[in-house]
């Protein structure tokens, strides 16, 4: 991922959920999946976080070092890209394609809301895949892939 990317690097609780820091869910054949409000990151709003939302199906991808958002989603959001960067992905066959990119709220469950910046990409057959959450997400708290237990865990207590 390019350096371009500006890290929006800060996370909050919002207004209105659990307060529990804690997610948990049960590992499905292709993966771990989490349920998420996506919205467009708007500076100076503060705990209002989301003006309009898109709810999303997002992939845990602890192999991505950047958040991605289905072209879908952002035309439903009506984003407009911060920018474009080139990035390599498992389709790219280790050429880079140039992408645009958007800052975005991620909001979880539990009202953990992390401000990030989400690569777009077209899923193509996967219509069920909005979202998927990478590192950028994840640094802020700990993911526990508990195999044998069939259980993942998202702590954003250990942030």
């Amino acid at each position: 991922m390019s350096d371009q990317l500006a890290k929006v690097g800060f996370m909050i609780n919002a207004e209105g959920y659990s307060k529990s820091p804690v997610i948990r869910g049960t590992i499905q054949n292709e993966g771990c999946y989490v349920q998420v409000q996506v919205g467009p990151l708007v500076e100076g709003m503060g705990e209002s976080l989301i003006e309009r939302s898109y709810s999303a199906v997002a992939l845990i991808d602890t192999g991505a070092a950047t958040s991605i958002i289905s072209r879908r989603a952002v035309q439903a959001l009506g984003l407009t890209p911060s920018g474009v960067s080139g990035m390599t992905t498992a389709h790219s066959k280790g050429l880079p394609v140039e992408a645009p990119h958007h800052r975005v709220w991620v909001v979880f469950e539990n009202g953990s809301a992390v401000g990030t910046t989400a690569v777009e990409v077209d899923f193509g057959a996967r219509d069920d895949l909005q979202f998927m959450i990478g590192r950028d997400v994840l640094d802020f708290g700990r993911f526990v892939y508990r195999g044998k237990q069939n259980e993942w865990i998202l702590d954003f207590s250990a942030s």
